[in-house]
């Protein structure tokens, strides 16, 4: 297993996003926030994969999950405060403009991240 601090820089930085989606996370919604090509991010999420960081759903291929909840907590509490609010405003604006119908689900997830973009 690896430790964080062991990744190369655009991996951590993807994980870092990812940890602001959640525990668990949408490769399409990470791919919106990310500035990284298809192929890339595919590279970095398998490679995270293969160093037992994240773990594909078995039942909900398009979903990979944080292998623990410890893992993306560390990810998460190393980004800087107003860091992390622009992510969780850059993804709530991916949640809206996705043509999703309006579940409860995206409802809390909406007001989850509008949450998390104000300002400290």
């Amino acid at each position: 297993q690896w430790l964080v601090e062991d990744l190369p820089k655009p991996c951590v930085t993807t994980l870092q996003r990812a940890s602001v989606i959640g525990r668990g996370f949408d490769r399409e919604l990470l791919a919106r926030i990310s500035p990284e090509s298809s192929p890339r991010l595919r590279e970095i999420l398998n490679w995270s994969r293969i160093s037992g960081l994240i773990r594909l759903d078995r039942r909900e291929q398009k979903l990979e999950f944080f292998a623990h909840e410890l893992v993306q907590k560390h990810l998460w509490n190393s980004m800087h405060p107003l860091e992390r609010a622009d992510l969780h405003r850059r993804i709530a604006e991916a949640i809206e403009s996705q043509s999703l119908s309006a579940t409860e689900d995206k409802h809390a997830r909406l007001a989850y991240h509008w949450r998390g973009a104000a300002p400290i």
